[in-house]
Order: C-alpha cells, then sequence, then structure tokens
C-alpha cells in the first residue's frame, strides 16, 4: 500500500510538473500563433506594396517610352525639315544647336543632325549645279 501510495505521490507530482509544461508550451504556441498572424499581415501589405510598385514601374516605362519617341519623332522631324528649303535648314540647324546648348540633345544627336545638315547643303549645291546643266 505504501509502494502504491508513493507511486500515486509520484505520478501526482509528476502531473502537475507536465501541466505546468503543457501550460507553457500552450501560452508559447500561442504565442507564436501570434507572431505568425503577424508576420502574414506584413508578407499580405509587402505583396501589396510590390504589386503597387510593380504598377508604377509599369507607368513609368510606358511613360519613359512615350518620351522617347517623342524625342524620336522631333529629331526625324528637325532632319525632314534640314533637307529642305535652305532658309528652313539654317532655322532648324540653328534650333539644334540651341537644343544642344540647352541639354535638349545630346552629342550623338547634334552630330547626327550635323552630318544630315552637311550631307544636305552638299546634295543641294550639286542639285543646283545639275538643275542649271540640265536648263541649259
Amino acid at each position: 500500500m505504501q509502494k502504491l501510495s508513493m507511486t500515486l505521490n509520484n505520478v501526482d507530482i509528476e502531473l502537475q510538473e507536465n501541466r505546468e509544461k503543457i501550460k507553457i508550451l500552450t501560452e508559447n504556441n500561442d504565442a507564436l500563433n501570434i507572431k505568425v498572424k503577424s508576420l502574414e499581415t506584413k508578407i499580405n501589405k509587402q505583396k501589396d506594396e510590390i504589386d503597387n510598385l510593380k504598377e508604377d514601374n509599369s507607368k513609368l516605362k510606358r511613360t519613359i517610352n512615350y518620351f522617347e519617341n517623342l524625342f524620336d519623332r522631333l529629331v526625324s522631324f528637325i532632319k525632314k525639315r534640314i533637307f529642305g528649303k535652305e532658309k528652313d535648314r539654317e532655322d532648324y540647324m540653328h534650333f539644334s544647336k540651341e537644343l544642344y546648348e540647352h541639354g535638349i540633345f545630346g552629342g550623338e544627336t547634334i552630330e547626327d543632325i550635323k552630318d544630315d545638315y552637311k550631307f544636305a547643303k552638299e546634295h543641294d549645291n550639286g542639285k543646283e549645279k545639275d538643275d542649271f546643266e540640265m536648263s541649259l
């Protein structure tokens, strides 16, 4: 009987210790669940922010493409005018130089326009001679 009583006391003590451990583990589990929910909320916010940034990035790319296209059309327009009448050519070349001086055109762009200007000027000079000779 004494042995049984000691065994039951030992079991009772062990149960009390285990209850305390279970209580601590349950509290830790609850704390971890709260932390997981907090992290899930944070992840969802970051996903939303990433989606917003992707949308902004897409808008910026479209804007950049628009202005690149606009710039290319401006350069093309000027180049076409350079092959026009001599007065127009001089005006557009002067305008191009001003755009370069104000940092709107880069060195490569202005050099390309200058090359077209020189070609148009040389080509017009040869064309005028040919027209004069043909009229004779």
